[in-house]
């Protein structure tokens, strides 16, 4: 038996690698839902439950109180907790163990006639919290006794409810707390018949410790790793806790039902966790992803785009996979390092690396006159609130895709800071599906004194223009003050800003020198279609190509020698231009919305005219 058990611990090693116990990184994260008994009503807020619950369990939790006085269950409840933001921000912390204790103020005469929706309104909750990936332990619970009718709170009702509760236990395979046989003699922890004082929730915060600590076998509360990528010959710390009493093996081994250890993977490696007990299962699976030698980690550059003639510097960052060796524009740079450089036009750079395997990336460096940069770009961006994974800086990240979403707030705001005094001109907002019908535009001084400079009082949202500011200040606020959804939070995609125009030196003498220009398309935004025209003093090699907001390039719609005069192009995002790109490809393919950039080069008489121009293709 002892050779066999030796056998299984060699073989344990060999798959997980070098394996030493360590110290479980975060800790479980416990919500309580509920009303005024959960808020602590009666008591100062350190005497509730929950934070009496979190000095009970110690600092392997993390407690949050998501209570609030007077919420009910019940959608159609005088004041339901589904229209909470305390709800949304519940289901982002994406708890892995949730408390709800609700249903005390579904017992009022005018809440309790929708009685009949109490099941089905109760499921559902229960599902918002199990649309996580993260799997948590639920616990539904019967209410606190009421001693004393007050507010309408009944507890003749409450003893009807409790037969409902635990319905809905069997039904989702919930676990119980029972907060009402404990205590249904302990009216002197009751003072006005319906909140505890804080003895009594002391008391609660026990019969949560205990479920908790006691619970039924087979949970899985945590199961994850200090980082989900590694580099060669990288240590990963992987760490986990199961309820009490459950089998837990490993890919395979037996394992302690809490624990944590360092392993060594050589490649990307999948780990399976799995806690059975008697009634109940878990699984979860936490993947590793192998960055071999040659991988390109991280490669950009802030800031993105420049202003012409100004002679200003960007910084290039990279980091690539331990054991790399990189290449900058094909000479040899650190293997994770930085670069200033100063194009006086649009510049591509590359970095290639090589390794285990080879790797390469590309990115532009948009030289644009100043009317045409937009400054909120990778800028500085603050928000008086944001959603879990939607902050501010998805706002001016150049990617529509992404957007700042606010909590269910009435006003919040989005500010950029530019770090002096400028002059503001024009202001793009690109909005999502809940946009400002109402909002403000705010130029604020350095020392924070406000100055409206526009007001939308009914805005349709989509992608909105507005041209023709007049104000200064160091910062410019975006104040939303009339939603389109009334109980959702704002969304906004993009943020652009931009300045009032300077003449610079090399735009005058462009001009001066060269009776060339490229006109901003038209329609813009445009869908599907959109004209592009320009203009030549004398014959010229002409290209005019098609960029994304990353700086590669789309299509080719001019790559030849052209006599002096007005020209126009077609370019359709649907059908593609039609046109060969410089690789060869035929661009004759699909575009995603977005904002576009066309660059306009034409070369006469040993000089070289380029301009380039942003457009906005919608879907």
């Amino acid at each position: 038996m002892k050779i066999r058990s030796l056998f299984r611990i060699t073989i344990f090693i060999a798959l997980l690698g070098n394996v030493f116990v360590v110290g479980q990184l975060n800790p479980i994260r416990v919500a309580c839902i509920g009303n005024s008994i959960t808020a602590g009503a009666g008591e100062t807020a350190d005497k509730s439950y929950p934070v009496q619950l979190g000095k009970l369990l110690g600092s392997r939790y993390e407690v949050k109180n998501y209570g609030i006085s007077a919420r009910t269950l019940l959608r159609k409840g005088d004041f339901p907790y589904w229209k909470e933001q305390y709800l949304v921000q519940a289901v982002e912390y994406e708890p892995q163990i949730v408390i709800i204790k609700l249903g005390t103020n579904d017992t009022k005469p005018q809440n309790w006639i929708y009685k009949n929706e109490f099941f089905t309104d109760y499921v559902d909750l229960i599902n918002e919290f199990r649309k996580s990936s993260v799997k948590p332990q639920i616990f539904i619970s019967y209410p606190c006794p009421v001693f004393m009718t007050n507010w309408g709170i009944r507890d003749s009702i409450l003893k009807l409810e409790i037969p409902i509760i635990d319905s809905i236990r069997k039904f989702t395979h919930t676990d119980l707390i029972d907060f009402n046989t404990p205590l249904l003699d302990s009216s002197a922890l009751f003072p006005d018949g319906v909140h505890p004082n804080a003895r009594g929730y002391l008391v609660m915060a026990q019969i949560v410790k205990s479920a908790i600590i006691d619970s039924s076998s087979g949970r899985i509360r945590t199961f994850n790793s200090d980082k989900r990528s590694f580099d060669k010959n990288e240590q990963v710390k992987l760490y986990w806790e199961t309820s009490p009493g459950s089998e837990v093996t490993l890919n395979g081994n037996v394992v302690k039902e809490t624990d944590s250890l360092k392993v060594n993977p050589t490649q990307t490696t999948a780990y399976l966790l799995i806690a059975k007990g008697k009634n109940h299962s878990d699984t979860i699976t936490c993947t590793l992803q192998f960055l071999p030698p040659g991988k390109i980690k991280s490669f950009y550059a802030k800031p993105r785009m420049l202003e012409l003639g100004a002679n200003d510097s960007t910084k290039i960052f990279w980091t690539t996979a331990s054991g790399s060796q990189a290449f900058f524009d094909q000479l040899p740079v650190e293997a994770i390092g930085m670069k200033i450089v100063s194009p006086a036009s649009t510049q591509f750079y590359k970095l290639t690396t090589t390794g285990d395997t080879s790797d390469a990336k590309e990115i532009s460096i948009q030289v644009l006159p100043a009317e045409q940069l937009n400054r909120a770009l990778d800028g500085i961006v603050k928000s008086s609130t944001a959603a879990k994974y939607f902050p501010a800086v998805n706002a001016v990240d150049g990617d529509t895709s992404t957007c700042w979403k606010s909590r269910n707030e009435s006003s919040p705001w989005v500010y950029l800071d530019f770090e002096k005094v400028v002059e503001f001109k024009r202001v793009i907002l690109h909005w999502g599906k809940n946009y400002a019908k109402a909002y403000r535009l705010q130029a604020v001084s350095e020392s924070g004194a406000l100055t409206t400079i526009y007001t939308q009082n009914n805005g349709g949202g989509g992608v909105e223009e507005v041209s023709g500011l007049s104000g200064s200040g160091r910062y410019l606020r975006l104040l939303c003050t009339v939603k389109a959804i009334a109980d959702s939070g704002y969304m906004l995609n993009e943020f652009e800003i931009y300045l009032q125009k300077k003449n610079t030196a090399i735009e005058q003498t462009a001009n001066a020198d060269y009776d060339f220009q490229l006109f901003q398309n038209f329609p813009n935004p445009f869908n599907p279609q959109t004209t592009i025209s320009y203009q030549l003093k004398e014959k010229s090699f002409v290209t005019l190509k098609i960029f994304d907001l990353l700086g590669n390039e789309v299509a080719t719609l001019v790559n030849e020698s052209k006599n002096a005069g007005s020209y126009t192009e077609e370019f359709n995002f649907i059908k593609g231009a039609g046109r060969e790109n410089s690789n060869g490809i035929n661009a004759k393919r699909s575009y995603a919305s977005g904002v576009y950039f066309y660059q306009l080069s034409a070369t006469a008489g040993g000089k070289n005219f380029i301009q380039t121009k942003k457009m906005i293709a919608l879907k």
